[in-house]
């Protein structure tokens, strides 16, 4: 859920979305982001935290009626504005600064996307899909760049959204296997990514993506970082503490 004095906005796998009061739980308002985008929900359920800007309220809802990116009155539940073509990804929008613009990133099903979160203008555009068309973790930034991966044979991306071609973001270095992000999030530390590669450890060196090192099967667990540790849990439930250096 995403929180503030007035609110608590939630997305239900289903596509519901409700705006309560923080304190009762007393609903505010209710809307489908389904039905509002005349989209299907996809398969594992419609994920995301809410994104708050301004008095808007922006999910990632998909479909192909240039409504897969709705912002709502966050007090009303009123639709301000809706816009693109995509399938739903299970990623939070999020805002970024980028070149002292103001931008919406969407990682949906497609790839990821640069919006302009007044208006929902699509600023880029930038494929990257996979069989599933599941991208889960957020991507990264490092100054001007973003770095992107996922599962399923994806790999990994390092792209430059300040610099384009073909509204298209300049890349970084090429797409490489060196890291998979299948259902869960990396950490960075200096021009370093930790990650779970498809399940097992792995170290990245974001300025060129040389893979350092790659050990330690977690399977599908997750990882914080804690000062200069790595504290991961595993999906089999032990938890291991890491030192987060390219060593």
């Amino acid at each position: 859920p995403t929180v503030t004095s007035d609110a608590v906005f939630a997305l239900g796998a289903t596509g519901i979305l409700n705006a309560l009061n923080p304190i009762t739980g007393a609903p505010l308002w209710q809307r489908n982001i389904c039905t509002d985008a005349g989209a299907e929900m996809v398969e594992w359920g419609m994920s995301g935290s809410p994104l708050i800007y301004g008095d808007t309220l922006i999910v990632d809802a998909g479909g192909a009626n240039e409504k897969a990116v709705i912002a709502y009155d966050r007090r009303t539940g009123d639709i301000v504005w809706a816009t693109g073509n995509h399938q739903a990804g299970y990623c939070s929008p999020r805002i970024e600064t980028m070149d002292g613009v103001a931008q919406l990133l969407i990682f949906h099903g497609d790839g990821l996307a640069g919006h302009d979160p007044s208006t929902g203008r699509i600023l880029w555009e930038y494929p990257w899909t996979n069989q599933y068309k599941i991208n889960v973790g957020q991507p990264m930034r490092f100054e001007k760049q973003l770095f992107l991966s996922s599962g399923y044979d994806s790999g990994c991306v390092m792209i430059d959204p300040t610099q384009l071609e073909n509204n298209r973001p300049k890349e970084v270095w090429p797409p490489n296997k060196n890291m998979k992000l299948k259902f869960n999030e990396a950490v960075s530390l200096g021009d370093y990514v930790y990650g779970l590669d498809d399940g097992i450890l792995a170290c990245l060196n974001v300025r060129t993506g040389e893979r350092m090192w790659k050990g330690g099967r977690y399977r599908y667990g997750q990882i914080l970082l804690w000062g200069d540790k790595l504290l991961v849990q595993s999906e089999p439930g032990f938890v291991a503490i890491v030192e987060a250096t390219p060593e």
